[in-house]
């Protein structure tokens, strides 16, 4: 058993086995318990199995500690899986396609995996394999079991790094090189003005695409391609909410075809953000591995450009009418268990605009809890007319960016720091920087300790983190302070965490004291439900107008299991931020969603999201609404053949709320189908 206490006998059994066929990988668990009934296990959506009891297997078939690929599964053959690397964590974009069975049985449960060997990428040898393999196994009761064939390192902090040598398989070849993909959607679509100036329009839609080709070129070299793909219908994203927030909000990558070898362009400092592509009319990529090298190569055609306009307080998004082309260039050597030395270069090219980027990237690991990484880049851009007159941009202009920053991770103690420079002409449009001109430092340093098996806390941390920031350009400081934190992990898989922020901060010339606390609960009491909530308090400017204010907020989160079949999800955030004069705005941001899983392929989802912001506008210097409010709600049916061959068929429908009219005015609505299959040759 590793956790939560590390390193003692599992209070469980498990044996897994492994073998295979020639063309694909077979991995079995035998999962014994004591106290079968208490076995939690939901019929679930893809990749969301991780409130219920799963066993996994993870495979480095480089042997190297790199990256390695990961396969879940519940006691009722739910999947999951990742890819996992020291640089980017667990990445689970990663979809591969497999089989899975469940069952849970009077002594437990077993589980079965069959994975096609040309899902994961190895090299071919005349000889056995030598890869290294994780087996491991996941059971709740009072609070979070989890075990492993081999006792865990907590000096070590590279997971990937630990698991165990295994030689086998000899002969085998990644499989089938082929990959077929197309794409059929249809949709009629419906938008009106609530103020009736203007009249509906109604437009629909039949459309062809191929959303994913791919082409195993050799066992280490595989080139996809995309014409035409349409993501419209992927399911909406988590709602965030941006009131009062002076930085653009990022968005995680979900399109199957930017997925593929997403890890190899992750850098320290984010260049690549493959969202920019937003509108794709075709896409190219290759990726491969030789040894200790790998490189990938990207080219996509954007219909439209969207730029993140940033400077050392804040920023805000563009978007031009004209096409443009992005290429990105990736070389990296990985050496030394999980240590590299890489490059990334980046363009994108329009009609009269072009940026590129340049960048030196490393990671070296000094010792199993010592990490040392660095990163420079260059940028050079001709920018766009639009964006010099609207946003003050240069015609033309170069500078640089960098970082470097050191982690020690150890079993008890923790600490690192780390500095960034952003260059005041420093773009990087391919990428995600939503601030530039301006400098930081920060520092680090805290301790932990996990208890024993029977301990009320079985584990906590606790530290504290000092920094400061400033603007390149004026000198100006953005902020300057610190503060501590405590975390502690509690029965019934209940963690407690407490924040405290003391810090001087500055924002368009005019400074601000600010102390803030928060408080943070997430807990597992009941098979099937769990409850998490953050309360935050304090001081907040005012980035409208520019005052001081006082801030509160809750954000909460409950997920309840109604039955195997019936899963409730339900995110809501409330904050409101006072100012001298009363209250500047209050917020509630309200996200609903109810799934029917009818079994392990088919599903039927219905959501609704609700924001709705109060003002008052005699506290702004600018005129603004004194109400407005949104609503979005979706029916989505989908039968999942695999994680790559799905139909979709839905509604989806959005209504608006402002001063100028009363209530809430539908303004759009539309009726969809979509069908992807993946042939595999």
């Amino acid at each position: 058993q590793v956790s939560p206490v590390s390193n003692v006998p599992s209070t469980v059994q498990t044996t897994a086995l492994i073998m295979d066929d020639g063309e694909t990988l077979y991995v079995a668990f035998d999962a014994r318990d004591p106290e079968p009934h208490l076995i939690r296990a939901f019929l679930r959506k893809r990749d969301t199995l991780f409130s219920d009891d799963y066993v996994a297997v993870g495979i480095d078939t480089g042997g190297d500690g790199a990256r390695a690929f990961e396969f879940f599964a519940n006691p009722l053959g739910v999947q999951a899986d990742a890819l996992t690397s020291q640089q980017s964590g667990e990445d689970f974009s990663f979809d591969a396609i497999f089989e899975t069975a469940g069952q849970i049985t009077g002594q437990g449960y077993e589980v079965e995996f069959a994975i096609p060997l040309n899902q994961i990428r190895f090299s071919p040898s005349d000889g056995p394999q030598h890869w290294k393999l994780l087996f491991t196994r996941t059971h709740w009761r009072d609070q979070r079991y989890q075990a492993m064939q081999y006792p865990r390192d907590r000096e070590n902090d590279c997971f990937v790094c630990q698991f165990q040598p295994a030689s086998g398989l000899v002969g085998i070849v990644p499989g089938r090189r082929f990959q077929f993909i197309p794409s059929l959607t249809a949709d009629s679509r419906r938008t009106s003005d609530p103020l009736r100036q203007t009249s509906d329009n109604h437009e629909d839609e039949f459309e062809l695409g191929i959303a994913d080709f791919r082409w195993g070129i050799t066992p280490d070299v595989t080139f996809n391609a995309t014409v035409n793909p349409d993501f419209s219908q992927i399911e909406a994203d988590i709602a965030q909410s941006a009131v009062n927030t002076p930085q653009v909000l990022f968005f995680p990558e979900r399109r199957p075809f930017f997925l593929e070898g997403r890890d190899l362009f992750a850098t320290q400092t984010k260049l690549v953000n493959t969202r920019n592509v937003s509108d794709p009319q075709y896409g190219a990529k290759i990726t491969g591995k030789v040894g200790e090298n790998v490189y990938g190569l990207l080219v996509a055609q954007d219909r439209v450009s969207n730029f993140i306009v940033a400077d050392s307080e804040g920023s805000t998004t563009s978007q031009l009418d004209q096409e443009h082309r992005a290429t990105i260039a990736r070389y990296r050597r990985d050496f030394a268990d999980s240590s590299h030395i890489g490059v990334i270069a980046t363009q994108r090219q329009g009609d009269g605009y072009e940026n590129q980027v340049l960048s030196l990237d490393g990671r070296y690991r000094l010792t199993s809890a010592d990490t040392l990484q660095a990163q420079v880049s260059q940028s050079w851009a001709d920018n766009p007319a639009q964006l010099v007159d609207e946003f003050g941009f240069e015609e033309s202009a170069d500078d640089t960016a960098y970082q470097l920053g050191y982690n020690h991770h150890g079993r008890e103690w923790f600490w690192g720091f780390a500095h960034t420079d952003v260059g005041t002409d420093f773009q990087a449009d391919s990428g995600f920087i939503n601030r530039r001109d301006f400098h930081f430092s920060n520092a680090n340093l805290g301790y932990q300790f996990n208890g024993q098996p029977d301990d009320f806390i079985s584990h906590a941390n606790f530290g504290f983190e000092v920094g400061e920031a400033a603007a390149n350009a004026s000198g100006d400081l953005l902020w300057r302070g610190g503060g501590f934190f405590a975390n502690l992990s509690l029965p019934r898989d209940t963690w407690l965490t407490l924040t405290y922020l003391n810090q001087d901060q500055t924002h368009q010339g005019r400074k601000f004291s600010i102390v803030q606390k928060s408080l943070g609960l997430r807990t597992r009491p009941l098979n099937g439900f769990s409850y998490s909530a953050r309360v935050r308090f304090g001081d907040r400017i005012d980035f409208v107008n520019v005052k001081p204010g006082e801030q509160f907020l809750l954000s909460q989160k409950l997920e309840y299991n109604v039955n195997e079949h019936i899963l409730l999800r339900l995110n809501h955030t409330y904050q409101t931020l006072d100012v001298p004069g009363g209250e500047l705005f209050n917020s509630n941001l309200t996200d609903l969603r109810v799934t029917y899983q009818f079994n392990l392929a088919s599903a039927l989802l219905v959501s609704l999201i609700h924001r709705d912001t109060r003002r008052d506008p005699s506290l702004y210097l600018d005129a603004i609404d004194a109400r407005s409010e949104r609503l979005d709600g979706q029916v989505l049916y989908s039968y999942q053949f695999n994680t790559q061959s799905v139909f979709f068929a839905g509604y989806s429908s959005a209504g608006i709320g402002q001063d100028a009219y009363s209530g809430l005015h539908q303004e759009s609505e539309a009726l969809f189908v979509k069908f992807t299959y993946a042939w595999r040759l």
